[in-house]
């Protein structure tokens, strides 16, 4: 682009025509930049003197995404974040070094607007994302917790495989505040997400050619993985989430006995509002159950109809009609009545 330096300085102007800079920034924006633009930009950067001129640059930059087709360029936008001093020119780097690794030196930065814009442009996997975990957990911001927490908003479940994995084996500091920094870090993730990897009784942890050590602090950091993400969800069970659970207590018998004790406490928290919703869904999904599968379905529809008492004659309906099924679904609710129930609880 022949006209690139003008429009730079056009597009940072503070003069009274906002036209005439909204035409600059606009044409930038829908340029095709070539690689001598980009090494134009990188010098603009580096030289240009007013810092509004450096920020526009370095915006570009980034709102091109160059560092996808030109990553040799991110070692020199990290040479001249380490020698500039405007804080909006510090930001628009950052910007600049979206999705990079590289980034992440700058989530220690001294101003805060160039912090955050690094925490925005963290890449959520492999090495990137234990660098912001292990900034999260040594911080001492709560702000900065939260955006942190924030970014991580709808990442999905391998993300919070990887989280999991590195609070499972990170040297932290320990005590009592790091529950609480775990309880907002999983704010982010769905309560499915949080009941298939942290929740559920999954994982055997088992001591093998690990250190003692080790492997006593793993089975600690999964219990209060596990204690957090449970409060999450009791705090409010989603209607997605009891579904989930209810296909997965009907088709998975160890599954169930595993987490029994668990899924009566979901189950218990249903909300009101989703008592139709769900009632259905024990329809649909005992329709295709049978035995040992209705009975455990049984159980918990049962205790769903002391919660939600305006359900109570659509789900002892529902029951009459497996017991014609399964017999011993009639047995089961007996001893539910008298409370007490067969010696193996289901």
């Amino acid at each position: 682009m022949d006209n690139l330096t003008d429009l730079i300085h056009k597009a940072s102007s503070a003069e009274p025509d906002g036209h005439v800079r909204m035409e600059a920034v606009q044409a930038l924006k829908s340029a095709r930049l070539s690689k001598w633009d980009v090494q134009a930009l990188c010098t603009a950067l580096e030289r240009e003197e007013h810092p509004a001129h450096r920020a526009v640059a370095a915006q570009i930059l980034g709102y091109h995404r160059t560092l996808e087709t030109l990553p040799e360029i991110a070692g020199l936008l990290l040479e001249l974040a380490g020698r500039e001093r405007d804080p909006g020119v510090m930001r628009a780097i950052a910007f600049a070094l979206r999705n990079r690794e590289e980034v992440c030196t700058l989530l220690d930065h001294a101003r805060p607007e160039v912090r955050d814009e690094a925490i925005l442009g963290v890449p959520l996997a492999g090495a990137p994302l234990k660098v912001l975990l292990d900034h999260f957990f040594r911080c001492r911001d709560g702000g900065r917790k939260a955006r942190i927490a924030a970014r991580l908003r709808g990442a999905g479940a391998g993300t919070l495989n990887e989280i999991a994995e590195f609070l499972l084996t990170a040297d932290l500091p320990e005590g009592g505040g790091m529950a609480a920094d775990v309880e907002v870090l999983l704010e982010a993730f769905s309560q499915e997400d949080l009941f298939q990897h942290l929740a559920s009784e999954e994982e055997e942890i088992t001591r093998t050619h690990r250190e003692i050590w080790s492997g006593i602090r793993r089975r600690e950091r999964k219990r209060m993985l596990m204690e957090v993400s449970r409060k999450a969800i009791l705090e409010g069970p989603s209607l997605s989430l009891l579904n989930l659970l209810l296909r997965r207590l009907r088709d998975e018998e160890a599954f169930h006995h595993r987490n029994v004790r668990f899924l009566r406490q979901v189950f218990g928290k249903v909300r009101p509002a989703d008592g139709p919703a769900l009632v259905a869904s024990f329809r649909r999904l005992g329709d295709q159950a049978r035995g040992a599968a209705l009975m455990r379905m049984a159980e918990i529809l049962a205790a769903i109809s002391k919660v939600l008492p305006d359900r109570r004659p659509e789900a002892d309906a529902l029951l009459r009609s497996w017991a014609q099924v399964a017999p011993e679904v009639n047995l089961r609710m007996y001893h539910l009545r008298l409370q007490t129930p067969p010696r193996r609880t289901l």
